[in-house]
């Protein structure tokens, strides 16, 4: 906790007004995570990104029950802005808790979702999460720790996302759930899917 708030307030030692207007219009982007249900709408829309649409949705699903509805009312940590009235804050102030971000759980949940779809695109996304999650702190809205566990958290469902999608696409192949002439979830059948998934494990290595 200490440590939290020496870089929350040393963060707020380069505050400007110019900044605050930048960081007020970006954190925006992803409120409620409604940029990222668009594109995994938008994504599931056509048969070669339907799987990864279905994926996004279910990783932002799963932070929101897991982030949202289970462990902050169970941490029930004030926000910043909360313990300390006296520093202005220049975006709505969240009425919720403050562990752990919203906004960072699904950023990374999304980032990690397309880490394995196309890792090219995943470095972006994974930088624009970061810029999102120093938003957060910068307009003392959250501390670095509340961030910091979103970030898991997202990546952590964005896992589970991928592969659990991934599982049931395999096991139904190109099923047509709904009726729709000429749908299916995606253009791979079950076996393509799981060689495509274990190609992946052999050339993708985590390092700490």
């Amino acid at each position: 906790m200490k440590t939290d708030k020496k870089i929350i307030y040393a963060i707020q030692r380069i505050r400007t007004p110019k900044l605050d207007m930048f960081f007020r219009v970006f954190t925006h982007i992803a409120e409620y995570g409604i940029a990222w249900m668009v594109a995994a709408a938008v994504c599931f829309l056509f048969a070669e990104t339907r799987l990864l649409g279905m994926q996004l949705g279910v990783a932002l699903f799963l932070c929101v029950v897991i982030g949202e509805v289970f462990i902050k009312p169970s941490v029930r940590r004030k926000r910043p802005f909360v313990n300390d009235p006296s520093v202005k804050v220049v975006v709505h102030k969240p009425k919720d808790f403050s562990c752990p971000s919203g906004h960072s759980s699904s950023c990374f949940a999304c980032a990690t979702v397309f880490l394995f779809f196309d890792w090219r695109i995943s470095l972006p996304l994974y930088l624009f999460a970061c810029a999102i999650a120093f938003s957060r702190v910068y307009l003392f809205v959250h501390y670095p720790s509340d961030v910091l566990g979103g970030a898991v958290l997202g990546f952590f469902c964005g896992l589970i996302a991928y592969f659990a999608c991934a599982y049931f696409v395999g096991l139904y192949g190109a099923l047509n759930p709904f009726g729709w002439e000429g749908f299916s979830f995606l253009p791979l059948q079950g076996e393509e899917i799981f060689s495509s998934a274990e190609i992946i494990f052999e050339n993708f290595s985590f390092s700490v």
